[in-house]
C-alpha cells in the first residue's frame, strides 16, 4: 500500500508541476498585434483592379504625411507604398503598414475541395503593400489548378516539377515556391486548410520583426467538429504548451529544443537561406520541426506564437484522416510505436 501512495503522490506532484508550467507558458505565449483600421485601405483583391490599369511607374500617389513625431518612419512607408505594385493597405500595431517585400506561398496537391476559403482569405489581406500570393500546383489530379484560376486568374500559379530522388512532396513544393520569390524579405508558408483573418499576414510579419527571430510559428485555432477530433486535436497544442519551455526555446541554440507547425510559418528569407531552406530538410516527414532545427543549427532563432486570433485550421475532416495523419507524425517524432504510445 505504501508504494501505491508514494506513486500517487509522485504522479500528483508531476501533474501539478506540468499544470503550473502550462499556465506560465500560456501567459508567456507571444501573440500577434491587433489590427489598427486605416481609412481608404484596400485588400489585395481590390488592388488587382488598380494594378491592371496602372504600371509600376504610374502607381497610386500616396499623400505626403504631415510632419509628426513619426517623421522618418512614415515617410519611408509612404515612399515604399508609392513604388509598390500593390497599393497601401490597412495597418497593424503602431498604425504603419509592413514596408518590406512579403510573399505568401501556398503549396497545393489535390486541394480542390478546400482551397477556395484559403485563397479568398489571402486575397483579403491588408497592411502589406506589394504582397505577393504565389501558388504551386504539385501534380494535382482533381482540378485544383482550375479552381485557383477560377477564383482570380491573376493569382501567381506555377506547375510543380517532377519529384527528384531523395525528396518528399511538401519540402519540394515549398522549395520551388521559395525559388519564385528571390527578392522577398519575408516568406509566409500557408497550408490549404488554413483560413487567415484580414490582418494575419501583417500581424505575423510584425511579430517576426519585433521578436527578432528567423522563424515564427503562429499556431492557428484548430477547428474540431466530430467527437474524435474533439478528443485528439487539442493534444497538438497541449503537447508543446505543457512540455516545451517557450522562452528557453527562443533563447537556446540547441536544435533539439525546437518546435513549429507547418500550417503557418513565417520566415526571414535571409535566415531561411542560411539554414538551407527546404532543400536542407528534403527527406523529412515533419519538415516544419526539421526546418526549425536547421535554423538553430545555422545560428538563427525560432519562436512559437498563439495564432488563434488570426487563423483557423480544419486539419482533418474524418476519423480515418485523423488517424493516418497523427500516426505518421507520431512515428516521425518518437520513433517506434512503443515510444509514440508512451
Amino acid at each position: 500500500m505504501s508504494w501505491l501512495l508514494a506513486g500517487t503522490a509522485v504522479a500528483s506532484g508531476l501533474v501539478a508541476v506540468l499544470t503550473i508550467h502550462t499556465l506560465i507558458n500560456a501567459r508567456l505565449l507571444r501573440r500577434p498585434p491587433e489590427p489598427v483600421t486605416v481609412q481608404d485601405s484596400v485588400t489585395l483583391q481590390e488592388s488587382f483592379t488598380v494594378r491592371d490599369s496602372l504600371t509600376v511607374q504610374e502607381n497610386i500617389t500616396v499623400p505626403k504625411p504631415a510632419a509628426t513625431a513619426e517623421g522618418a518612419a512614415t515617410a519611408k512607408s509612404a515612399a515604399i507604398a508609392e513604388s509598390a505594385v500593390v497599393p497601401e493597405s490597412a495597418a497593424v500595431a503602431d498604425g504603419a503598414a509592413v514596408v518590406e517585400s512579403v510573399a505568401v506561398l501556398l503549396p497545393l496537391r489535390d486541394e480542390a475541395d478546400r482551397v477556395s476559403a484559403c485563397l479568398h482569405a489571402l486575397l483579403q489581406q491588408r497592411g502589406v503593400p506589394g504582397l505577393r500570393l504565389v501558388v504551386l500546383d504539385d501534380g494535382s489530379t482533381d482540378g485544383t489548378a482550375e479552381v485557383v484560376r477560377g477564383i482570380d486568374p491573376r493569382i501567381e500559379l506555377h506547375p510543380g516539377r517532377p519529384l527528384p530522388d531523395g525528396w518528399l512532396g511538401k519540402p519540394h513544393a515549398c522549395h520551388q515556391l521559395a525559388e519564385t520569390v528571390p527578392d522577398a524579405t519575408v516568406l509566409v508558408f500557408v497550408d490549404a486548410d488554413v483560413v487567415l483573418e484580414p490582418h494575419a499576414v501583417a500581424a505575423s510579419v510584425s511579430l517576426l520583426r519585433s521578436t527578432g527571430v528567423d522563424l515564427l510559428s503562429p499556431y492557428p485555432r484548430i477547428v474540431a467538429l466530430g467527437v474524435g477530433e474533439r478528443i485528439v486535436q487539442p493534444l497538438l497544442q497541449w503537447s508543446w504548451l505543457t512540455f516545451v519551455p517557450l522562452r528557453a526555446l527562443e533563447r537556446s541554440a540547441r536544435p533539439s529544443l525546437s518546435a513549429a507547425g507547418g500550417q503557418l510559418l513565417v520566415a526571414d528569407h535571409a535566415g531561411y537561406r542560411r539554414a538551407g531552406g527546404h532543400a536542407g530538410v528534403r527527406g523529412e516527414i515533419l519538415e516544419d520541426i526539421a526546418l526549425a532545427r536547421a535554423v538553430k543549427r545555422a545560428g538563427g532563432r525560432v519562436a512559437l506564437a498563439d495564432g488563434s486570433g488570426i487563423a483557423t485550421c480544419r486539419m482533418y475532416t474524418s476519423w480515418r484522416e485523423l488517424v493516418d495523419g497523427y500516426a505518421k507524425s507520431l512515428w516521425a517524432s518518437f520513433g517506434p510505436p512503443a515510444g509514440a504510445a508512451a
